[in-house]
């Protein structure tokens, strides 16, 4: 293993009709794509920080008749740093995102948020299983596999729920 400073790119876009993340590592020993448990979880953008590279691999595919080559690294841990702001009061990141979220009002006639969120309740207990009932601050549990954790993410962005990448953890906004 090797802990190494950089910058992790976050990407989302559409392949073969289905949403798909990918995202790259660049580094000071190069530039790699990268596998990572928890990608899902992240948003789309830049995050600088120190990766723990468990390994690095030759991956390919195949696409148009072509073979494509590129260099892969596996993360286990990744440690975000924040120069230039730090997010030490998060409370107060949370509730100033949720003013600009509630800026538009965009909820399907005829139903309110809430009545929302109650014919979805039975879903969720299954979705979330011993998260459920979900607090004001949400760890996922990494134990599930990537289509669960994936299904999770976007409940709780529904929710209202906002993604702390520096702390892995999600925050209830208010």
């Amino acid at each position: 293993m090797i802990i190494v400073p950089g910058t992790l790119f976050v990407d989302s876009h559409q392949r073969e009709g289905k949403a798909v993340k990918s995202s790259w590592l660049e580094c000071s020993i190069g530039r790699f794509n990268v596998k990572y448990l928890h990608l899902n979880s992240l948003q789309d953008g830049q995050y600088k920080g120190f990766f723990t590279i468990a390994q690095i691999i030759q991956g390919c595919y195949d696409y148009n008749g072509k073979y494509y080559f590129e260099v892969e690294a596996i993360l286990n841990e990744i440690a975000f740093t924040y120069p230039t702001n730090s997010l030490t009061d998060v409370p107060s990141l949370v509730k100033e995102k949720r003013v600009e979220k509630t800026s538009d009002n965009k909820e399907p006639l005829g139903k309110n948020k809430n009545t929302l969120l109650e014919e979805d309740a039975p879903d969720d207990e299954d979705l979330f299983g011993s998260l459920w009932p979900l607090k004001d601050q949400v760890k996922l549990d990494t134990t599930y596999d990537r289509s669960r954790i994936r299904a999770q993410c976007e409940r709780l962005k529904q929710l209202g729920y906002l993604h702390n990448a520096e702390e892995q953890v999600w925050y209830k906004a208010v």
